[in-house]
């Protein structure tokens, strides 16, 4: 597909659609809310330099008999029904924007004038399904509301917006007044505040970013603490358990100690258990009660049975077989059994 075939974006509809959406979103009256709420926020005296909250007066015009503006006051006029032209068109849907530029375009299709020749409003009314829509347009001669806004001006009214009554004497919501026509005082007014208005957003941005910076440097601090306990918390559970291990060894060790048998006894029992013509060369008793004795005795093949039972050694046996000797007519041996209880110790 070439360049000349490829579909083309409409941007500008796109963002008259857009737009249309934003302001038929609950959007734009949250930030006005919060507009004023900032504005509320200002020192009365800025907010005097800066139009902020002027009380706006309506003001009928033509005035009656007798009545006359108070000077230096900010008025919205309200034309009568009979000053403007109104009439009701019928058009398909379409974005405020767009319908605004397709009337301009079309004026002189529905009135007797040119765009050059007229200030107008556009009032969208209600939407007819499918695809059509209502819209008034209203329409003055720019003769005669320049006429009707100097002489205001002259009494010493500062015009914010031209109005329209409709037949039942309510104000239709629109402005006739030119862009232009606001004057420049009203246009340094709307700068300053809108820049007013943006330092203040600012702020309050950079007010929030330092609360969140503050949280977060808080939120650091709690942490470095948290670790700094949980560091110790993890050392005393160390401590708790190395007291632990070693109150069990002692514990062990103080059972066992209970339990063994000294060397004196151990020696006491075996000798009186041993019988007569019987010599004891040598006792050794390891850590985990087994008895090693040797010596020389003329009964010594009845000795495991004998020490099994008086001295209750078990597994009571003879090791390496006797040995006669024939100098002293006994039999050397080697017996090897365990204490009571696995328990013993090294005399």
């Amino acid at each position: 597909m070439n360049s000349a075939q490829r579909p083309s974006l409409d941007w500008r509809a796109m963002g008259e659609r857009l737009a249309e959406h934003w302001r038929q979103s609950p959007l734009p009256g949250v930030l006005t809310w919060w507009r004023q709420e900032l504005e509320s926020c200002l020192p009365v005296r800025v907010k005097h330099r800066l139009g902020i909250g002027k009380q706006v007066q309506t003001l009928r015009w033509p005035l009656l008999a007798g009545t006359s503006p108070v000077r230096s006051t900010t008025v919205k006029l309200l034309l009568e029904p009979e000053q403007v032209l109104e009439c009701d068109v019928l058009l398909p849907r379409m974005p405020r924007q767009a319908l605004r530029k397709v009337l301009a375009y079309e004026i002189d299709k529905y009135t007797p004038f040119t765009d050059e020749q007229v200030y107008f409003a556009v009032r969208r009314m209600a939407d007819i399904p499918p695809d059509e829509m209502s819209a008034r347009l209203i329409v003055v001669a720019r003769s005669r509301l320049d006429a009707i806004v100097q002489e205001a001006q002259a009494m010493g009214c500062e015009i914010a917006g031209v109005d329209v009554l409709d037949s039942d004497g309510v104000a239709q919501g629109i402005d006739l007044l030119p862009v232009g026509g606001h004057g420049r005082k009203a246009s340094r007014e709307r700068a300053v505040r809108f820049a007013a208005l943006i330092g203040t957003a600012l702020l309050a941005l950079a007010c929030m970013n330092a609360w969140i910076e503050r949280g977060e440097r808080a939120l650091e601090v709690r942490r470095t603490q948290l670790a700094e306990l949980r560091t110790r918390a993890l050392q005393v559970d160390a401590m708790r358990k190395q007291l632990q291990a070693r109150a069990d060894v002692e514990r062990a060790l103080h059972l066992r100690e209970s339990q063994r048998l000294s060397s004196v006894e151990l020696l006491d029992l075996l000798t009186r258990c041993v019988p007569e013509q019987t010599w004891l060369d040598e006792l050794l008793v390891d850590t985990s009660g087994q008895l090693s004795l040797s010596g020389s005795s003329t009964r010594a093949s009845e000795l495991p049975a004998l020490l099994s039972e008086c001295a209750g050694l078990s597994k009571a046996r003879l090791e390496g077989g006797i040995q006669p000797e024939r100098e002293t007519g006994r039999e050397h041996f080697t017996l090897l059994a365990q204490l009571p209880a696995g328990e013993g110790q090294q005399p």
